[in-house]
């Protein structure tokens, strides 16, 4: 089967994943034509939402039993890991927030929130968004690992081999300096307002304020 015939298919089955009004009619497949499908999906680190995607299909359109049973392997590995890592983040998340420095949590962990199943979604690095002083912000983050590296705008640690964090007071930057020096400004008045009306809670518990939630990054 030719790449451009995977990719069709697998845009038939994220359109049936998130219930859109588009063709979603899916055709039976091939035991090949599945594992080339669901290759691409790991490729895309789209395994776990596959899955998702695959419980809504009628049976007789669904794997042959051996792919099946692999999927639902490597989908309960997914939430098994999401379920340690929601911790993790929450933790890193009450350090910060300890420290007065007014954390959100962007991308990743807060981003997966709105996804149908989040604990399905692949694990990334954890953004930490915090106010607007680096020196304090990188001066709280070396005394608890000395090996973290420091730029002008983030830092990043990877204390933890499974977890990279990465720090930053301004979330985003742009290469125009004129469109960065204005985005910087609408950062500095949305700040508040998100941190304030941010906290999510996650399905096993863990809470922690989350900027993508109030439709930041």
């Amino acid at each position: 089967m030719q790449n451009k015939d995977t990719t069709t298919l697998l845009f038939k089955l994220i359109r049936l994943g998130l219930d859109t009004k588009q063709d979603t009619e899916f055709p039976v497949l091939t035991e090949q034509e599945w594992m080339e499908l669901v290759e691409l999906g790991k490729r895309l680190a789209m395994t776990g939402m596959m899955f998702s995607w695959i419980e809504k299909l009628p049976q007789e359109k669904r794997p042959q039993k051996e792919i099946l049973l692999g999927l639902i392997n490597k989908c309960l590995r997914i939430e098994k890991m999401n379920s340690i890592h929601n911790r993790k983040v929450a933790a890193v998340y009450r350090l910060f927030e300890e420290a007065e420095l007014r954390p959100l949590i962007m991308k990743g962990q807060g981003l997966a929130t709105l996804y149908p199943c989040p604990q399905r979604r692949m694990l990334g690095d954890v953004d930490v968004w915090v106010k607007d002083d680096l020196e304090r912000a990188k001066d709280f983050v070396m005394v608890r690992d000395p090996q973290a590296i420091a730029s002008r705008r983030h830092i990043q640690s990877k204390k933890d081999r499974e977890m990279t964090v990465e720090v930053h007071t301004v979330p985003a930057v742009m290469f125009n300096p004129f469109s960065t020096k204005w985005l910087k400004s609408w950062f500095g008045v949305i700040k508040e307002k998100a941190y304030l009306q941010a906290e999510t809670q996650m399905d096993d518990g863990e809470v922690f304020r989350n900027g993508t939630a109030v439709g930041l990054l």
